[in-house]
């Protein structure tokens, strides 16, 4: 990695359930598991859809040290979409899903984020409003 990255933010709600620590955000809108599941690290911080996922994954990468080596889940609670319960991020690959999120996630994921920084720390590219 080319320069250390430090992130901030607050998260919601962490417990412990079942032996996996539970990172949790509280959304008043509604999300669904669609929004929270990952079939490819290309062009995670390009898809504005992404953005739960991107969050939720910077409350992982910030409190990883923080936890002891338990299983860490990540996700949203939707107040509009309770039913659903708790919404952890899942990556998707071929039949296989993964919702416990380990050091190749969360290396993935900053390699995603590097190249986001370095595209907006770069002045020869201009800012594209994405919707």
């Amino acid at each position: 990695m080319p320069f250390p990255i430090k992130i901030g933010g607050s998260v919601d709600r962490i417990e412990e359930r079942n032996g996996i620590i539970r990172i949790i955000d509280y959304k008043t809108g509604k999300v669904e598991k669609a929004n929270v599941t990952l079939k490819s690290w290309n062009g995670l911080t390009e898809d504005i859809k992404n953005d739960k996922i991107i969050q939720i994954l910077a409350y992982a990468y910030m409190f990883e040290k923080e936890i002891s080596d338990k299983p860490i889940e990540a996700g949203i609670i939707s107040f509009k979409n309770l039913k659903s319960g708790f919404l952890p991020f899942n990556f998707k690959e071929d039949k296989e899903v993964f919702t416990t999120i380990d050091s190749e996630i969360l290396s993935n994921y900053l390699e995603q984020l590097v190249l986001l920084l370095t595209e907006i720390l770069d002045s020869s590219i201009d800012f594209v409003e994405k919707n």
